[in-house]
């Protein structure tokens, strides 16, 4: 799961990062670096899906409306969040670079079966 995997990367590089900023004020500035270069990442897959099947289009507009109440959701959320003074350009950077370590494909796992 994406959102899990930002999480997790936030985590790790806010213990790397913790003599050099206080991980409250990072956290959340690297989420949000890290966010953006994942939806970055899915914008230019899925124009490139749009560019190489015709058909994908009417999936991926069908699926829009989806994508757009989710932002909506997320997004509603992140601006309850004021990091007024606390922003961090070096932290959002160095989210920005993570995400590319996310994989998009990843799915979200279920628990097993006993």
């Amino acid at each position: 799961m994406v959102k899990g995997q930002i999480y997790r990367l936030g985590v790790e590089a806010s213990r790397e990062n913790a003599a050099l900023m206080h991980p409250l004020k990072f956290r959340p500035n690297f989420w949000i670096g890290c966010a953006r270069r994942v939806s970055d990442l899915l914008f230019w897959k899925r124009f490139d899906l749009d560019r190489k099947n015709e058909k994908v289009t009417a999936i991926v507009l069908s699926s829009e409306a989806m994508n757009e109440a989710y932002t909506e959701r997320v997004y509603k959320e992140l601006k309850t969040v004021k990091l007024g003074q606390n922003t961090s350009k070096w932290a959002t950077a160095l989210g920005y670079e993570a995400g590319d370590e996310v994989d998009l494909e990843a799915k979200k796992s279920l628990p097993e079966e006993v």
